[in-house]
């Protein structure tokens, strides 16, 4: 057990450095701008103490300038392997599980000011994924896809299935990614809904791969085709 922390002392633990930034992609050297620390202790009875502290810091990434919080965290109870309290970390927004890609912000594209239910449900899942909600996220995978594939076809064909295989036709999934399409985009929003099935880390990274490819083929990459400067027609050779 380490020692216990005096609630009137000063703190035994040194302010961060560096912090992790979404901005940046990673940790960076961080100014503190305000710093609160709190501790308790509980008296358990024979000899027994439980303590707890925390640290919260208003920090600024001195890369890109963006403010952010950091909440520093250690209770007696939470050790490790050689019996020492474990330092905690929490940042305020969490720090990203996948990044955004450039194309769902781009004021040019067609999720542009947030306007495109797909494009809103596409940002909830990434909320989720950043708030550590496997389940949401793949519900709202799910709910991507179908409303992406009416849109696409036109019309809704009364099922999940009958709007895949419609949506295939449209040649926008690839011959060899149908299956996984089929069997794990569909299977993971399912599973998640029905059977309460918590897709794991690596799982909805796979899932998020084919499904980022899937909204840029189908409105991204049209939209910056459309928008390409006019290519000058060759010269006829002299004769």
């Amino acid at each position: 057990m380490v020692p216990l922390p005096d609630p009137n002392g000063p703190h035994h633990w040194s302010p961060p450095e560096r912090s992790y930034c979404n901005n940046c992609r990673g940790h960076r050297t961080h100014n503190i701008l305000h710093a609160h620390e709190t501790r308790w202790r509980d008296e358990q009875g024979e000899g027994h103490v439980v303590w707890g502290e925390d640290a919260y810091y208003l920090v600024q990434c001195a890369g890109c300038n963006r403010i952010h919080m950091r909440h520093d965290s250690r209770h007696s109870e939470d050790e490790d392997n050689e019996g020492q309290a474990i330092r905690r970390v929490e940042y305020s927004p969490p720090a990203y599980a996948r990044r955004r890609p450039d194309w769902l912000t781009d004021y040019r594209g067609p999720f542009a000011f947030r306007e495109h239910p797909v494009g809103e449900l596409l940002e909830e899942v990434y909320v989720a994924l950043q708030n550590g909600l496997p389940r949401v996220a793949a519900m709202g995978i799910r709910a991507a896809l179908e409303h992406l594939m009416i849109e696409a076809i036109g019309s809704d064909k009364g099922s999940f299935g009958a709007n895949a295989d419609a949506f295939f036709e449209l040649g926008l999934v690839a011959a060899n990614d149908k299956d996984l399409f089929k069997k794990v985009l569909i299977e993971v929003g399912n599973a998640a809904i029905h059977r309460a099935h918590k897709p794991t880390g690596r799982d909805l990274e796979i899932v998020m791969d084919v499904v980022e490819q899937i909204v840029h083929a189908t409105y991204v990459r049209p939209l910056r085709l459309a928008s390409l400067s006019p290519i000058a027609p060759r010269k006829g050779r002299a004769t």
